[in-house]
């Protein structure tokens, strides 16, 4: 594994960091045997950096990391948690769950904390709770090591909370599909400018990026036979200056020991090899895909409609156009009274999704694919 000093401290962080919000699952709850396992093998192979959140997993994820820490022990580990914006009504909201946090995760000190997927509307929130200045003076008795915020929204939102004032780290999706053009590309060189030590979520793009539509996949496989396709993906984000840990939501042992491999033998990003990968995007933007990178924030649908699995099953038909197994899954979901003809257009999950998703509208184009109901 390879390991990047923290600016600001002595900490030696793994550049690969597990993110704990896509543990495998057994009966609606993490398999929690399952996932030690993973785990297990991804810390005796050198990784230290364990991020996760308040609601993740329905609450569990927290509970689970005491377990990993009580296994391994918190002296070579460094975790991560996040605080709810939208869960704090009042001031003293957000010493109450950070102090629920610490206690689900049995320790009296968090590494990294961090504001919760910050936009417009959450930062004003902050801003209201005076949460910010709450943090910072937890930050003083030793409650935190470092602290910053997720991010969804602009870049000129992200500008204006980092000239708020001073922030150890920010972390922001960013992957090469979303990159060139896009947001991300102007939010990287917006954190560059204030010189704030950047954190990857989604480089995988949700899992969206192993495995590409049409056959994309050979052009990357062809170039490198020993290389995986999500590699390229984590290894894109990981080459940026300022990118201090990649972080990666392992579901299963095979993505542990690829991503491991990747990060043992780490190699920057050749002007070769992104080349390559912006040659295939442009054969990519001609496969319509939707958005989702499976976060599941959107699971509070009043309905409870599968929405993550719908956008799926569409994004997994595009790419093998298999067309009885998308009739399938969405047989599973009329059988589970969770499928998306439900949807009363109430636009909670809109207001929710970090991908800014018309989810309402997104459904239509889905379902017109299906052809058994």
């Amino acid at each position: 594994m390879q390991y990047i000093k923290f600016p600001g401290s002595d900490l030696m962080l793994s550049k690969l960091g597990f993110g704990l919000m896509r543990l495998p699952n057994k009966d609606g709850h993490i398999d929690f045997a399952e996932a030690h396992k993973m785990t297990d093998h991804a810390i005796e192979n050198g990784v230290n950096y364990l991020d996760t959140a308040y609601f993740y997993h329905h609450r569990e994820s927290e509970l689970f990391l005491k377990e990993v820490l009580e296994r391994h022990g918190r002296s070579n580990l460094y975790i991560a948690d996040k605080l709810p914006v939208g869960d704090c009504k009042e001031e003293s909201d957000v010493e109450r769950i950070v102090n629920h946090q610490c206690e689900k995760l049995g320790t009296d000190h968090i590494d990294f904390y961090m504001f919760h997927g910050l936009g417009k509307g959450s930062w004003q929130r902050v801003q209201e709770l005076d949460a910010y200045k709450k943090l910072w003076d937890m930050q003083k008795q030793g409650r935190f090591k470092h602290v910053g915020f997720s991010f969804h929204d602009s870049p000129e939102v992200l500008d204006e909370i980092l000239s708020y004032g001073k922030w150890d780290f920010v972390m922001i999706p960013f992957n090469y599909y979303d990159f060139k053009g896009g947001r991300q590309e102007q939010q990287y060189e917006v954190i560059k400018k204030h010189n704030v030590p950047m954190l990857v979520m989604e480089g995988v793009r949700g899992g969206s990026l192993s495995n590409l539509p049409r056959g994309l996949n050979s052009m990357f496989t062809d170039f490198a036979p020993d290389m995986s396709v999500s590699s390229w993906a984590l290894r894109f984000a990981a080459s940026f200056e300022n990118v201090y840990v990649t972080l990666s939501g392992m579901s299963t042992m095979e993505q542990v020991k690829d991503n491991l491999k990747t990060f043992s033998q780490f190699k920057s990003m050749t002007k070769e090899e992104n080349d390559l990968i912006f040659e295939m995007l442009k054969e990519m933007h001609n496969v319509e895909q939707i958005a989702c990178t499976s976060c599941n924030y959107c699971d509070k649908c009043p309905e409870n409609i599968e929405i993550s699995r719908c956008f799926r099953s569409y994004n997994e038909f595009k790419v093998t156009e298999n067309q009885g197994s998308l009739n399938n899954n969405f047989k599973d979901m009329k059988n589970k009274d969770r499928h998306p003809d439900k949807c009363t257009n109430c636009r909670v999950c809109v207001e929710i999704c970090p991908q800014h998703l018309d989810i309402p509208t997104e459904f239509k184009k889905v379902l017109e694919l299906v052809t058994e109901n």
